[in-house]
């Protein structure tokens, strides 16, 4: 056992010894920092803690948005095109919405899932839970909203 206090507290004077060469060798590189940063223009100095500032901003965007696409981004091998001008866009969430090229903006709300539709066909069928609309595959607007079809209440009545 005392051997083993002998080897811990030679263990700690070294680590004390390294610390204080840490401190020592700091203390004179951030002499010779000032020194240098003192004899720079204002310009040269602005810019510099101006780049100092942006790369750590920067890269914590980067890992915000790469957080935010893995929690709710788009899965671009779940899309499918219901026509020309009408894509359906799949979720990370398992969800998809009907996007329309043509006025670049999102048709429809997240919905669980749109059937594919035959070729001489004008509409699909979308879901959301318990619920059936339709949507026109031409321009990607909701023609029968799913929210007035309730598939449950009519199995309750017709059992």
């Amino acid at each position: 056992m005392k051997r083993l206090t002998q080897i811990f507290q030679a263990l700690l004077g070294v680590a004390a010894l390294v610390l204080t060469a840490l401190i020592a060798a700091g203390r004179l590189a951030w002499r010779k920092i000032r020194n240098w940063w003192k004899k720079r223009a204002k310009w040269v100095r602005r810019s510099i803690a101006t780049i100092l500032i942006l790369i750590p901003v920067g890269f914590v965007a980067l890992i915000a948005y790469a957080y935010y696409d893995s929690e709710y981004g788009r899965w671009y091998w779940k899309d499918n095109y219901l026509s020309k001008n009408v894509e359906v866009h799949g979720f990370r969430d398992d969800k998809v919405r009907v996007y329309n090229y043509c006025t670049g903006k999102y048709t429809t709300p997240k919905v669980n899932w749109v059937a594919d539709s035959p070729a001489n066909d004008s509409l699909t069928v979308y879901a959301i839970p318990n619920k059936r609309g339709y949507i026109n595959i031409k321009n990607g607007e909701i023609v029968i909203d799913a929210e007035a079809n309730n598939y449950l209440s009519f199995f309750a009545y017709n059992v």
